[in-house]
């Protein structure tokens, strides 16, 4: 349970796992005993498991780009276009998911149709098995009080299983910036056979009384020295947020080696109150043009699913797979309408007394997507030769957006898109891998700093190129990797709507460590460099080379160490450090690079079979005072707090 902060951005997709990464974990997932990610993590590029997460990579971020905003959400493997935001909780209710994983590089061999920024692949809590309930209990930081219950018990012998979860969190992320969470989730699940099954969730999370934290942006200014975490924001400004994702899966296996898999999902992203505090050019002083706006009721829906056919044989050593797929959403968004008013100036970190303004709203913008996408292929798995993949879609894309007292504007793509990996191993304990993907993907939304603030983007043509190698030793085990992606580079441009301005690649390596250097002591590190650069459109004035809010470099260290002498008890700890950044579109102004301690131990007591744990945890050990780059207009928001101490209490019974 790592806190973060609240509704500064709410429908507004950012880089904001950059943030998430300086407390290197968040509450995401279905609580449990065994929550401890250090230990069960199999690389360092990100895994939420539990309540815990880890990696240099996250739903956020993937080699700086955005996969959740791109359209790259998985459940289980097979397509799900989920909206809502990352943080604090989701984009999936909490109590539906039992854990996350990045997959990008190695960990997306054999994973088919990839995309270019990463897959971030959602497992779902399973109902199966004998019946159990998991009650925990939180506390801090500073007033954050909580609760989860989630349970689940057999049906029809066995064969069947119904679940769920409840959580009611009263948050203080940070002093003064609160909300109020309730969040709620039902599972259901049959086994027909030892590969055949359905499953059908529900989940929704409320969040009330979310206080609007502030975001400065910087256009001319120099950047003003950190202040406080605190919510310096209007004691008026509030937000009120609802999600709601259900749907089912189901897995048939047929004659002939073939696999018949399924699933058809409904997410919904509602916001019928929300604001953004905005923070312009602070002098010198630290003082800084205030501006609110104040949002009518966003909302994004979107059904989508896939049909899988998957059909295997073998002969001797080799193993062929041929898999064709449709894939399809449809997606209806209200956005726009809002209300900006000037608040005069503020001293930042001050909260002066503000009278809440009478918004007027306007009509807002209907935006209607509709997407086919059906694929085909072929895998070769050739134990101790070769692994080959090769695959390609058809997408069919078509998008529909209605004004305010415009007529409708049609947009339309159809795209060839196709991938071709590779895998071969080189002893018996190393393998090289190589990758090349190309893609149709989401470019998100357009952020609060923008006069289009709130609009959906239009896709955009991708692409990646990949390879390196992995090397497993014993409980060692080592990926390290090269690879260059593209994507068009949209930001706030000179007339203040968030545009397209050129082609944004990166170009970097990345590596893994897993090691177990003693007894009990395990380690997990990652290292992320990464050359970002900008090709400047003909004809755009006032763009820099490097992107706006992209990092040069992520490291993180974690260690656990389970005393010999006392097995019930683990210390561990993780640093994680991120270099200096841009915050302004045209590279005048840089966050220094900053390194964040969180030290923490897990005491595990009672039985086995009814297991209860104890996690403690101090974060930002140091107390450093920083600037955290929220989204990918350079915001920058103060976090994380000074201070921070939490726990939680978990029972399995």
């Amino acid at each position: 349970m790592l806190p973060r902060p609240t509704a500064v951005l709410r429908r507004h997709r950012t880089s904001g796992w950059l943030l998430l990464l300086l407390v290197a974990g968040h509450e995401a997932t279905a609580q449990s005993t065994d929550t401890n990610v250090v230990t069960a993590s199999a690389d360092a590029f990100g895994v939420s498991i539990g309540v815990e997460t880890l990696g240099v990579y996250g739903p956020g971020q993937v080699r700086g780009f955005d996969p959740i905003a791109a359209g790259n959400g998985r459940i289980e493997g097979l397509y799900f276009d989920v909206h809502g935001p990352v943080f604090p909780y989701g984009p999936l209710p909490p109590r539906l998911v039992q854990d996350t994983r990045i997959r990008v590089g190695p960990a997306a061999a054999g994973f088919p149709f990839p995309s270019p920024t990463g897959i971030v692949d959602f497992s779902l809590r399973s109902p199966l098995g004998a019946a159990g309930v998991s009650p925990t209990i939180y506390a801090g930081p500073f007033g954050t009080r909580a609760i989860d219950l989630d349970g689940h018990a057999p049906i029809a012998g066995g064969d069947c299983g119904v679940g769920g979860g409840i959580t009611r969190r009263s948050d203080e992320f940070a002093p003064a910036a609160t909300q109020y969470t309730t969040d709620v989730a039902i599972l259901g699940a049959c086994r027909i056979a030892a590969n055949s099954g359905f499953s059908v969730f529900y989940g929704r999370t409320k969040e009330t009384q979310q206080a609007i934290y502030p975001i400065i942006y910087l256009t001319t200014a120099a950047l003003p020295d950190p202040v406080e975490s605190r919510n310096f924001g209007p004691a008026w400004a509030m937000g009120t947020t609802v999600l709601t994702d259900y749907g089912g899966l189901f897995k048939l296996e047929m004659p002939a080696h073939w696999m018949l898999r399924a699933g058809v999902f409904r997410s919904s992203y509602d916001q019928p109150s929300s604001g953004s505090d905005l923070l312009y050019d602070p002098d010198p002083a630290g003082i800084a043009q205030h501006q609110y706006v104040s949002y009518p009721d966003q909302f994004t829906g979107s059904t989508s699913g896939e049909l899988r056919a998957t059909h295997v044989t073998t002969s001797g050593p080799r193993d062929y797979e041929l898999i064709v797929t449709l894939r399809a959403r449809d997606v209806t968004a209200r956005y726009g309408g809002y209300d900006q008013v000037d608040l005069g100036t503020e001293l930042l970190g001050t909260r002066p007394p503000l009278a809440e303004p009478v918004f007027t709203y306007g009509p807002p913008t209907h935006d209607h997507i509709r997407q086919w996408t059906s694929g085909a292929a072929y895998a070769l798995h050739w134990r101790n030769i070769a692994d080959l993949a090769v695959g390609l879609e058809q997408a069919r894309y078509r998008r529909t957006v209605v004004e305010p007292s415009a007529a409708p504007a049609t947009r339309s793509e159809t795209p060839l898109l196709y991938y071709v990996s590779a895998g071969v191993p080189v002893t018996t304990q190393a393998s090289m891998y190589a990758a090349l993907t190309r893609g149709l993907e989401d470019s998100g939304l357009a952020p609060p700093s923008a006069t289009n603030r709130g609009q959906l983007l239009p896709p955009s043509r991708t692409g990646q190129e990949e390879a390196g190698v992995r090397y497993t030793s014993g409980a060692t085990t080592v990926v390290a990797g090269l690879f260059e992606v593209y994507k068009p580079y949209y930001n706030v441009g000179s007339d203040g709507s968030y545009v397209w301005l050129g082609t944004e690649t990166h170009r970097g390596a990345e590596l893994s460590l897993n090691a177990e250097p003693l007894p009990g002591l395990t380690t997990v590190a990652g290292v992320v460099l990464i050359s970002p650069q900008v090709a400047v459109a003909r004809g755009v004035a006032g763009v820099g080379s490097a992107p706006v809010s992209q990092t040069r470099r992520i490291l993180q260290l974690a260690l656990d160490y389970h005393l010999p002498a006392w097995p019930p008890l683990s210390l561990d700890m993780t640093a994680t450090e991120l270099g200096r950044m841009p915050v302004r579109l045209d590279d005048g102004a840089y966050n220094p690079a900053q390194t964040i301690m969180n030290v923490g131990a897990r005491y595990r007591f009672g039985p086995v079979a009814r297991p209860v744990t104890l996690r403690v945890q101090v974060q930002n050990v140091s107390n450093q005072k920083v600037w955290s780059v929220y989204d990918l207009s350079g915001g920058l928001t103060p976090y994380p707090p000074l201070h921070m101490a939490l726990a939680y209490l978990s029972a399995d019974f």
